[in-house]
């Protein structure tokens, strides 16, 4: 039995061998008939993705120039390898300098970020500083956060973020900024700046802070170089003494002159100035308005409209050309003059002569545009005419006697209205006199006086103290000089009134239309105060014509005629010397009966509600009156010197600009 068990154990081990051998041979074989394959799998490339590593231009990428500790940090993202750079390290990119105090790079993708008292040194031209910086240096862009500042020499911007191109050399920033150059510092919520051409521009917020204005706007172009300001938005600057509204145009912060366009505006606490155009020398003081200037003086309630227009802010002179119309607003009526030129500027004190001339204006006058030929001729034609009125002006001064003060400014207070004479050499004579035909209402001017020193009658009212005025102006006027209201209206070749006196004086060749009647003579001066006709002097040959009606014409002629005001209606008038009338009688029913002249040494007229009402002769009366049956032609009893220029009175507003016949 055992050796039975004995024989079967010794037969297994045979078995498991014949096996093994059996199994190696088959593997073997299958070795020898997969070699090629192995092979040939051996020489092909690996089938597993790697991340790709790109290619870096070494013109663009930031090489590292110093650090005190270099550490390697192995991607998670297998994005590359990165450097951590710690202590005063340097990178460098082409001309570009990059100091900060620690930052990671990544040279793979050349992308640095730094940490901590970061400068950008472009080239030595731009100098860039903040707390954080993420550079793409592919594509050379920057941004910096916190304490960010920014400066090339000309300017410095701070912000709290900027986004710089290191390609453009643009500078943007969204969440508010401010740049200062020299004592001009501007602010605004969004911001880019241009340091190739220095140029700034400016969205939302936009404040510009300079020791002589503050500029607001919405929108603004800076240079840093040239620190000319553009507007390209309604802007708003405000200088401390004078408001400037503009919605085009630029400010040279350094010689400090504006161009404005589009219907700009000037504004200060007593005049205000519009035009198309305005340009402005804060320097020398002049500006130059075009196209539609509106000037007001809200003080004295003064308009000046014209086409072209000349100002002086250091001497407060403003000078008007083509077609310029002055318009005086007042409480009861308004007053409306032209003239080929109006020149205003501040009176002179009592006894002294004008220094500021309409001339001056424009002798020295700065271009700021192209020159245009008109202005030239313009020039020329101011100095001519400067000098015929200052002559005029001489000529009228050595004419009147000495002057005495206060006599024409207001005139002394009488008793009573001067009577005729009761001796035996005096005459009277006296009669009813038609009504004229145009009612009077008012007459609009300036604060009350006089100039030119004659010695009329007393006048019936108490005397009204002079207005005072801290600043008193004079206008001139000249030529063809027009004037209107609905009171009064008038011609002449120059026109000059002042505030110190507010007299308009009228010289060569006036006529003024008042109460229905043409007043003439060499000189008018016409009194105003209250704003209203005070007094009115007809000097050397006076004379006075009313439309009687039906080509008759009453007459009255003299020396010199003074006339007095009531509630801006003629009240009286006096004749003194040579005093001559032509007067034409009526009947109760209107018709004429005859026509009567009449010479005396002074004659008394009075108004009834503006209209003539009596005429009264006094002293030395010689005349006649003959019957209409009579007298051949009784429409030929005129007076020397005679005219009716009913045809060039000025009748409406517009016609003050157009051309007299």
């Amino acid at each position: 039995m055992q050796n039975q068990e004995s024989r079967k154990m010794a037969k297994q081990p045979r078995k498991h061998i014949f096996s093994l051998k059996r199994q190696s041979r088959r593997i073997l074989l299958a070795a020898a008939l997969l070699a090629p394959a192995i092979v040939a799998c051996a020489q092909q490339p690996t089938p597993f993705p790697v991340s790709p590593v790109p290619r870096i231009d070494s013109a663009k990428a930031v090489q590292l120039i110093q650090a005190d500790v270099l550490q390697g940090i192995q991607s998670k993202n297998d994005s590359g390898n990165l450097d951590k750079l710690i202590g005063n390290v340097i990178l460098k990119q082409g001309t570009t300098l990059f100091y900060c105090d620690s930052a990671i790079r990544n040279a793979s993708l050349n992308i640095i970020d730094a940490y901590g008292h970061i400068h950008i040194n472009q080239a030595d031209s731009v100098h860039t500083y903040s707390d954080y910086l993420h550079y793409l240096g592919n594509e050379k862009k920057a941004t910096l956060r916190n304490n960010v500042k920014m400066t090339d020499g000309t300017m410095v911007l701070t912000t709290p973020q900027l986004d710089y191109d290191l390609n453009t050399h643009v500078g943007i920033y969204s969440q508010g900024g401010k740049l200062v150059t020299d004592s001009t510092v501007l602010t605004s919520r969004q911001g880019y700046y241009y340091s190739n051409t220095k140029d700034a521009y400016f969205k939302n917020n936009v404040k510009l802070t300079d020791p002589q204005y503050v500029l607001t706007t919405d929108t603004l172009l800076y240079n840093t170089v040239s620190k000319i300001a553009t507007f390209v938005a309604p802007t708003a600057i405000h200088t401390g003494s004078a408001d400037i509204n503009t919605t085009c145009g630029y400010y040279d912060t350094e010689q400090r002159y504006a161009h404005l366009c589009s219907r700009s505006s000037i504004v200060d606490s007593t005049q205000h100035l519009s035009a198309d155009t305005l340009n402005y020398d804060k320097t020398t003081g002049v500006g130059v308005a075009k196209g539609n200037v509106v000037w007001t003086d809200t003080l004295r309630n003064i308009t000046v409209l014209s086409n072209y227009a000349v100002s002086n802010s250091q001497t407060q002179t403003i000078l008007a050309i083509q077609h310029p119309v002055m318009i005086l607003m007042q409480q009861s009526d308004t007053l409306y003059l032209a003239a080929d030129t109006l020149f205003s500027g501040m009176a002179p004190p009592e006894g002294d002569s004008i220094t500021v001339k309409p001339a001056d204006m424009l002798k020295d006058l700065p271009v700021f545009q192209a020159a245009e030929d008109s202005i030239a001729a313009q020039r020329d034609a101011f100095l001519h005419t400067q000098a015929l009125l200052q002559q005029s002006l001489d000529s009228a001064a050595q004419q009147e006697p000495a002057k005495k003060k206060d006599t024409a400014a207001a005139p002394a207070k009488a008793t009573a209205a001067p009577a005729p004479a009761k001796t035996d050499t005096a005459a009277k004579v006296s009669t009813s006199a038609p009504a004229a035909a145009t009612k009077t209402d008012s007459l609009a001017a300036p604060a009350q006086d006089s100039a030119r020193t004659v010695t009329p009658p007393p006048r019936d009212s108490a005397t009204v103290p002079q207005q005072d005025s801290t600043a008193p102006r004079f206008i001139i006027a000249y030529h063809h000089v027009k004037l209107f209201s609905d009171s009064m209206q008038g011609l002449s070749d120059s026109l000059y009134y002042s505030d110190r006196d507010s007299v308009f004086r009228f010289y060569h060749d006036p006529i003024l239309w008042v109460s229905g009647s043409q007043l003439t003579g060499d000189t008018i001066l016409l009194h105003t105060r209250n704003q209203g006709a005070d007094r009115i002097d007809l000097l050397n040959n006076a004379l006075i014509v009313n439309d009687a009606g039906s080509g008759f014409y009453n007459q009255i002629k003299g020396n010199i005629i003074y006339g007095y005001f009531k509630e801006n209606r003629l009240d009286w008038m006096q004749v003194n010397g040579n005093a001559e009338t032509v007067y034409f009688a009526k009947d109760d029913y209107g018709g004429f009966i005859g026509g009567t002249r009449i010479q005396s040494s002074a004659i008394r007229i009075n108004f009834k509600d503006g209209q003539l009402y009596k005429v009264t002769w006094l002293k030395s009366v010689d005349g006649t009156m003959t019957p209409l049956t009579q007298v051949s032609d009784p429409r030929e009893l005129k007076l020397r010197n005679f005219r009716w220029e009913e045809k060039r009175r000025p009748k409406t507003k517009a016609s003050l600009i157009l051309p007299q016949p």
